[in-house]
This record gives structure tokens, C-alpha cells and sequence, in this order.
């Protein structure tokens, strides 16, 4: 068995679905992480990457008046490899009266968040969320008492 990463060639002849492929030049090259065994290319689970709509769970790490800048932790409930950041601007944390809402009051630094992807790329953060749905906003931890 070997393992392979994405650029690394495959046998003409490997066995696989092609969307994990890509031929230049008469080769063949994977696209994701993989094994090769038995001339069959077999995908590694890849990164789970937050997309449009996907519910993500987030830690603020700065709030200031207009927007907070945390970084999402999870996505669909599942964990992500690495830290990515976003934004959750004041317009977008609640559906009515969006003119009045100050996001430094809705969450502080380490406050956990939940909230929806709707936006990818923008200001320069990973995505843009909104809390204004129902079941969506500031996550209450309670402590557990002994």
C-alpha cells in the first residue's frame, strides 16, 4: 500500500472513479489524498470544508460594534482540521431591526457561536454568517454542578 497526495501520478491503468483524477500529458494524477492498493486508488477522507448554507459552530475572538471575527470550529457537526475565520456582521445576527443591533452586545471574545454560512471569500475572511434564523445564535454552556 502507498499513500498519495494530490499531484502524485497513478498508474494509467488504476481503477477508480475519475473525479478524484486529472490527465495532462497522457498521466494521470490525483486531485486528493489516497492509497493506492492493488492498483485500485482508494480517497483518504478529505478536509471538511464549510459551504454555503452549512449550520457551523464558532469562538468569537474580537467584537467591535458593526461585526465579530471569530473562527469556525465545526461544521455540520462534524470537526474541522484546521481554524478558519469569519465574520458576522451586525446586519446579519437577527432578522428585524437589523438598523439597531450592536454585535459587540450580542457575543464577546470566547463566546461560542452557532450560525449559518452565507457568504464564502469576502473582507478577506474564509465566509460570512448569519444568526438570524431560528436556533441559531450565542451557544449557553451550562456548568454542571456537583
Amino acid at each position: 500500500m502507498t499513500i498519495l497526495l494530490p499531484g502524485d501520478t497513478l498508474p494509467l491503468n488504476s481503477k477508480r472513479d475519475e473525479s478524484f483524477m486529472v490527465k495532462k500529458d497522457g498521466s494521470k494524477f490525483t486531485t486528493v489524498w489516497g492509497k493506492m492498493d492493488n492498483d485500485e486508488f482508494i480517497p483518504i477522507r478529505g478536509a471538511i470544508v464549510p459551504k454555503i448554507d452549512d449550520i457551523v459552530i464558532a469562538r468569537v475572538i474580537r467584537a467591535k460594534r458593526k461585526e465579530l471575527h471569530l473562527v469556525l470550529l465545526s461544521c455540520n457537526d462534524e470537526p474541522l482540521q484546521s481554524p478558519l475565520l469569519a465574520e458576522l456582521r451586525s446586519v446579519d445576527i437577527q432578522e428585524h431591526d437589523v438598523d439597531n443591533v450592536i454585535a459587540s452586545d450580542f457575543a464577546k471574545p470566547g463566546d461560542l457561536v452557532k450560525a449559518q454560512v452565507v457568504a464564502l471569500g469576502r473582507s478577506g475572511f474564509y465566509a460570512q454568517l448569519s444568526t438570524a434564523k431560528d436556533g441559531l445564535g450565542v451557544v449557553k454552556i451550562e456548568e454542571v454542578q456537583e
